[in-house]
Protein backbone atom coordinates (compact mmCIF):
# COMPACT_ATOMS: atom_id res chain seq x y z
CA UNK A 1 0.00 0.00 0.00
CA UNK A 2 1.60 3.41 -0.76
CA UNK A 3 1.23 6.24 1.42
CA UNK A 4 0.69 10.00 0.11
CA UNK A 5 0.48 13.11 1.64
CA UNK A 6 -0.24 16.89 0.34
CA UNK A 7 2.37 18.94 1.64
CA UNK A 8 2.03 23.03 1.29
CA UNK A 9 5.37 23.55 0.56
CA UNK A 10 5.25 28.02 -0.08
CA UNK A 11 2.99 30.20 -0.36
CA UNK A 12 3.07 33.39 -2.84
CA UNK A 13 2.10 36.88 -2.61
CA UNK A 14 -1.00 37.23 -4.59
CA UNK A 15 -2.64 34.07 -3.82
CA UNK A 16 -0.63 30.91 -5.54
CA UNK A 17 0.60 28.45 -3.81
CA UNK A 18 2.61 25.56 -4.49
CA UNK A 19 2.11 22.22 -3.18
CA UNK A 20 3.61 18.57 -3.32
CA UNK A 21 2.25 15.26 -3.58
CA UNK A 22 4.80 12.35 -2.26
CA UNK A 23 4.30 8.77 -3.83
CA UNK A 24 6.59 6.97 -2.26
CA UNK A 25 10.04 8.25 -3.74
CA UNK A 26 8.54 10.37 -6.57
CA UNK A 27 7.02 13.85 -6.11
CA UNK A 28 4.34 15.67 -7.56
CA UNK A 29 4.58 18.95 -7.87
CA UNK A 30 1.83 21.18 -8.52
CA UNK A 31 0.54 25.05 -8.35
CA UNK A 32 -2.79 26.36 -7.48
CA UNK A 33 -3.58 30.41 -7.90
CA UNK A 34 -6.89 31.46 -6.43
CA UNK A 35 -8.85 31.49 -8.99
CA UNK A 36 -7.32 28.56 -11.09
CA UNK A 37 -7.24 24.61 -11.45
CA UNK A 38 -4.34 23.32 -9.83
CA UNK A 39 -2.01 22.90 -13.15
CA UNK A 40 0.73 20.35 -12.38
CA UNK A 41 4.78 21.62 -12.48
CA UNK A 42 7.41 18.67 -13.72
CA UNK A 43 5.29 16.12 -13.69
CA UNK A 44 3.30 13.49 -16.06
CA UNK A 45 0.05 14.11 -14.67
CA UNK A 46 -2.15 16.87 -15.89
CA UNK A 47 -5.85 18.16 -15.06
CA UNK A 48 -8.17 18.63 -17.62
CA UNK A 49 -11.88 19.12 -17.57
CA UNK A 50 -12.21 15.49 -17.54
CA UNK A 51 -9.71 14.55 -14.76
CA UNK A 52 -6.35 13.68 -14.24
CA UNK A 53 -4.65 12.67 -17.29
CA UNK A 54 -0.78 10.76 -16.86
CA UNK A 55 1.84 10.99 -20.07
CA UNK A 56 3.20 8.59 -21.39
CA UNK A 57 6.66 7.78 -21.65
CA UNK A 58 8.73 9.82 -24.31
CA UNK A 59 11.86 7.57 -23.98
CA UNK A 60 13.10 3.98 -25.27
CA UNK A 61 13.73 2.39 -21.76
CA UNK A 62 10.70 0.03 -20.39
CA UNK A 63 8.92 1.09 -17.32
CA UNK A 64 10.00 0.03 -13.99
CA UNK A 65 8.43 -3.19 -12.56
CA UNK A 66 5.35 -2.40 -10.69
CA UNK A 67 4.38 0.58 -13.36
CA UNK A 68 1.78 0.44 -15.82
CA UNK A 69 3.23 -0.64 -19.53
CA UNK A 70 5.60 -2.89 -17.59
CA UNK A 71 6.52 -5.94 -20.08
CA UNK A 72 6.77 -9.61 -18.98
CA UNK A 73 7.85 -12.06 -21.66
CA UNK A 74 8.99 -15.57 -22.40
CA UNK A 75 9.98 -17.01 -26.06
CA UNK A 76 10.90 -20.61 -26.61
CA UNK A 77 12.10 -20.27 -30.16
CA UNK A 78 11.60 -22.59 -32.91
CA UNK A 79 14.86 -24.55 -32.55
CA UNK A 80 13.49 -25.66 -28.85
CA UNK A 81 10.33 -26.47 -29.89
CA UNK A 82 8.68 -29.05 -27.71
CA UNK A 83 7.67 -32.54 -28.41
CA UNK A 84 3.46 -32.83 -28.13
CA UNK A 85 1.93 -36.28 -28.13
CA UNK A 86 -1.75 -36.82 -29.46
CA UNK A 87 -4.91 -34.92 -27.62
CA UNK A 88 -2.19 -34.20 -24.56
CA UNK A 89 -2.21 -30.49 -23.45
CA UNK A 90 1.96 -29.54 -22.49
CA UNK A 91 2.87 -26.36 -21.05
CA UNK A 92 5.00 -24.84 -23.81
CA UNK A 93 6.48 -21.61 -21.39
CA UNK A 94 5.25 -19.74 -18.11
CA UNK A 95 5.76 -16.26 -16.87
CA UNK A 96 5.42 -14.96 -13.61
CA UNK A 97 2.92 -11.77 -13.19
CA UNK A 98 3.06 -10.22 -10.19
CA UNK A 99 -0.23 -9.22 -8.31
CA UNK A 100 -1.90 -6.20 -10.89
CA UNK A 101 -4.28 -6.03 -13.34
CA UNK A 102 -2.26 -7.65 -16.62
CA UNK A 103 -3.33 -7.84 -20.43
CA UNK A 104 -1.79 -11.59 -21.89
CA UNK A 105 -1.41 -12.52 -25.02
CA UNK A 106 0.28 -15.25 -26.58
CA UNK A 107 1.20 -16.80 -30.37
CA UNK A 108 1.83 -20.05 -30.77
CA UNK A 109 3.29 -22.86 -33.96
CA UNK A 110 3.29 -26.45 -34.90
CA UNK A 111 5.64 -28.00 -36.72
CA UNK A 112 5.95 -31.73 -38.42
CA UNK A 113 5.49 -33.74 -40.71
CA UNK A 114 1.63 -34.46 -39.17
CA UNK A 115 -2.28 -36.18 -40.36
CA UNK A 116 -3.57 -33.24 -37.57
CA UNK A 117 -7.13 -32.15 -36.94
CA UNK A 118 -6.85 -29.01 -34.73
CA UNK A 119 -4.43 -27.25 -32.23
CA UNK A 120 -5.57 -25.22 -29.56
CA UNK A 121 -3.23 -22.67 -27.64
CA UNK A 122 -4.44 -21.39 -23.99
CA UNK A 123 -3.34 -18.52 -21.59
CA UNK A 124 -3.77 -20.93 -18.29
CA UNK A 125 -3.10 -20.52 -14.19
CA UNK A 126 -3.06 -23.73 -14.15
CA UNK A 127 0.12 -25.94 -15.32
CA UNK A 128 -0.79 -28.19 -18.76
CA UNK A 129 -4.81 -27.28 -18.52
CA UNK A 130 -6.82 -26.07 -21.34
CA UNK A 131 -8.70 -22.87 -21.01
CA UNK A 132 -12.56 -21.75 -22.03
CA UNK A 133 -13.01 -21.65 -25.96
CA UNK A 134 -13.61 -18.21 -26.93
CA UNK A 135 -12.37 -16.61 -23.89
CA UNK A 136 -8.48 -17.85 -23.31
CA UNK A 137 -8.49 -20.51 -25.79
CA UNK A 138 -8.19 -20.60 -29.32
CA UNK A 139 -8.51 -23.57 -31.85
CA UNK A 140 -7.81 -23.76 -35.24
CA UNK A 141 -8.25 -26.58 -38.11
CA UNK A 142 -5.69 -28.94 -39.15
CA UNK A 143 -4.85 -30.92 -42.26
CA UNK A 144 -1.84 -32.56 -43.83
CA UNK A 145 0.99 -30.45 -43.87
CA UNK A 146 4.67 -30.22 -43.33
CA UNK A 147 5.33 -26.42 -42.93
CA UNK A 148 4.85 -24.83 -39.32
CA UNK A 149 0.79 -23.42 -38.73
CA UNK A 150 0.13 -20.58 -36.34
CA UNK A 151 -2.28 -19.14 -34.10
CA UNK A 152 -2.25 -16.28 -31.96
CA UNK A 153 -4.22 -15.44 -28.95
CA UNK A 154 -5.57 -12.16 -28.42
CA UNK A 155 -5.66 -9.94 -25.39
CA UNK A 156 -6.70 -11.87 -22.23
CA UNK A 157 -7.26 -9.39 -18.98
CA UNK A 158 -6.30 -10.94 -15.44
CA UNK A 159 -6.52 -9.43 -12.65
CA UNK A 160 -4.47 -10.93 -9.94
CA UNK A 161 -4.46 -10.42 -6.33
CA UNK A 162 -0.67 -12.27 -6.05
CA UNK A 163 2.26 -13.30 -7.57
CA UNK A 164 0.62 -16.24 -10.42
CA UNK A 165 2.47 -17.93 -13.10
CA UNK A 166 0.95 -17.86 -16.28
CA UNK A 167 1.03 -21.06 -18.32
CA UNK A 168 1.20 -21.07 -22.54
CA UNK A 169 -0.57 -24.32 -23.06
CA UNK A 170 -0.47 -25.83 -26.66
CA UNK A 171 -2.44 -29.70 -27.38
CA UNK A 172 -2.83 -30.59 -30.91
CA UNK A 173 -5.05 -33.43 -32.23
CA UNK A 174 -3.09 -35.89 -34.96
CA UNK A 175 -2.96 -39.13 -35.74
CA UNK A 176 0.61 -39.37 -38.07
CA UNK A 177 3.65 -38.06 -37.55
CA UNK A 178 5.41 -36.03 -34.70
CA UNK A 179 4.33 -32.46 -33.78
CA UNK A 180 6.59 -29.72 -32.33
CA UNK A 181 4.86 -26.61 -30.69
CA UNK A 182 7.13 -23.38 -29.97
CA UNK A 183 6.16 -19.90 -28.96
CA UNK A 184 5.70 -16.72 -27.44
CA UNK A 185 3.45 -15.92 -24.40
CA UNK A 186 3.64 -11.85 -23.23
CA UNK A 187 2.16 -9.33 -20.90
CA UNK A 188 1.12 -5.93 -20.22
CA UNK A 189 0.70 -4.18 -16.85
CA UNK A 190 -2.55 -2.28 -17.45
CA UNK A 191 -3.51 -1.39 -13.57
Amino acid sequence: MSTYSIIIVETYTGGESQSKINCGTDQLIFSTASDEAPAWIDSPFSITANGYQYSANLTNTSPPSGSLGERIESVIASGSAISLNHATPANITSISLSAGIWDVCAILAVEGIITGTSMDGSISTSSATQGTPGDNLVQIGLWNFSSAQMLSIPSYRMELSGSTTVYLVANVAFSLGSAYVYGRISAARTG
